[in-house]
């Protein structure tokens, strides 16, 4: 059995939680030891989590997920070295680390693509972009450009680029060497092409054999047959939004069928029940979703079962932190203050990147790119 399989999983959006500002003002400021000097990491000892996820905390416009630098701690939250003080404390604690990999889109302002504003065709990066010449976009690049969701700051990246996903391959090791990172946490998994997943187990496979335990894939989905992100050649596990939709109507109800359906439905004994044997993340709440604190009338009684339940105990999430912004909100704090130590609050871009070492042979598809 894996060390995840039975693991209770503390969220954290640090930007949220540490009081960071919601644009990077370019300042560095030491945030991200509050979650040491505050009590957060006894906290979570306490509260029986032995895993903690922790949201984007790499360099960025705004809430994380528009990431433009990839190898420097956001400087809203501190260091390199900070960063690496927080999971050694973590790890001292008996806790488990996963960080947040955003490969599905990237910022306006990430090296890469503001070489591409600037060289347009000529750029050697334009191939890790999906852009269409011909076209324009709102901010008269004369060129269009896939994005995220439709999100025109969210620049998706062209998984199909053995450049960029050798760049990808070479900033994970660099994760997990730099700081013994426990694995990683998907963004938007069910978005990534499914040959560059496979490209990503491949690399969880070797960190894995040469840490000797597992090294984690948490892919993010939330909807559909999880088994398409679900296996031996793509996550390892993935976030159970079908589980969660029925912890919190359920709650709020106070009627537990929709909730027992879905456990029933997914893995109950019957042949036809779709993930037994499979340990799934479920959660009550995350910080792309409304805090169970804030919008369940029955809190105490949802957090207490689902730290409880039996059949959720394997890999439920107890989260915490700043709820995630999106284009046009700003971060506002976890509304759970009853969990949260006394005296905490609710929590740019740097020039530095580096290019990925050329590879000494190019390939045509993501599925081929081992």
């Amino acid at each position: 059995m894996s060390w995840f399989e039975t693991s209770v999983c503390y969220q954290i959006y640090p930007l949220g939680l540490c009081g960071a500002p919601y644009e990077n003002d370019g300042i560095l400021e030491h945030r991200i030891l509050k979650l040491i000097d505050d009590g957060w990491i006894d906290h979570i000892k306490k509260l029986g989590a032995s895993c903690v996820i922790l949201n984007p905390v790499f360099q960025s416009i705004s809430h994380g997920y528009d990431t433009t630098d990839y190898l420097t701690v956001d400087c809203r939250l501190g260091t390199n070295a900070d960063l690496r003080r927080v999971v050694d404390a973590f790890h001292a604690a008996g806790i488990k680390v996963l960080l947040d990999g955003v490969f599905n889109h990237v910022g306006r302002e990430f090296p890469a693509f503001r070489d591409v504003l600037e060289s347009k065709g000529g750029s050697e990066c334009s191939g890790w972009f999906n852009i269409n010449w011909g076209g324009n976009n709102e901010y008269g690049d004369g060129f269009s450009y896939e994005t995220w969701a439709g999100v025109p700051y969210l620049v998706k990246l062209n998984h199909h680029n053995y450049d960029l996903n050798s760049y990808c391959a070479e900033v994970i090791r660099t994760w997990e060497s730099e700081y013994d990172i426990d694995g990683l946490r998907l963004d938007v998994a069910y978005c990534l092409d499914d040959g560059f997943l496979a490209y990503l187990r491949d690399i969880a496979n070797d960190l894995t054999n040469k840490r000797g335990q597992k090294f984690l894939l948490l892919g993010e989905t939330m909807f559909g047959d999880y088994n398409r992100w679900m296996g031996d050649r793509v996550c390892d596990t993935v976030t159970n939004y079908e589980v969660y939709k029925g912890l919190w109507s359920s709650m709020n109800a106070a009627n537990m069928h929709e909730v027992a359906y879905a456990l029933k439905r997914q893995s109950g004994n019957d042949p036809w029940d779709l993930y037994t044997g499979r340990h799934l993340l479920n959660f009550a709440d995350n910080h792309d979703v409304p805090r169970i604190a804030t919008t369940s009338v029955t809190s105490t009684r949802c957090t207490a079962c689902c730290l409880a339940c039996a059949a959720c105990r394997a890999s439920t999430t107890a989260a915490s932190g700043g709820s995630r912004a999106n284009s046009t909100t700003a971060t506002t704090s976890c509304a759970r203050r009853s969990t949260r130590p006394s005296g905490t609050s609710s929590p740019t871009t740097s020039a530095r990147w580096r290019m990925p070492r050329r590879p000494a042979r190019r390939c045509a598809g993501a599925s081929t790119a081992r």
